[in-house]
């Protein structure tokens, strides 16, 4: 798991040399969105494997509730465990 969120942070500061926004941010956004489509592959499997009732509503829930608790809370532990004060400089 650890890799994974070290990938992210490089694309991540790829990313921010073309736009106008914080490494953090920039970051913390690109996790959030990755883990929640991540969310969004997670429930299409389990829709496919279960026989319950596609619902628009949970898929969206629970893409969101992934996304906020693993992409924007690890984020920020990994921001917060792995970084340097050097590295979050603009």
């Amino acid at each position: 798991m650890h890799e994974m969120y070290g990938v992210i942070w490089k694309v991540a500061l790829r990313i921010h040399e073309f736009l106008p926004v914080s490494k953090r941010g920039c970051y913390l956004a690109l996790n959030t969105l990755l883990w929640c489509l991540m969310g969004m592959i997670l429930y299409g499997a389990a829709i496919l494997l279960t026989p319950y009732i596609f619902s628009t509503l949970y898929c969206f829930a629970t893409a969101g509730y992934l996304g906020m608790i693993m992409g924007f809370g690890g984020g920020s532990m990994f921001i917060l465990r792995n970084t340097q004060p050097d590295d979050l400089e603009n």
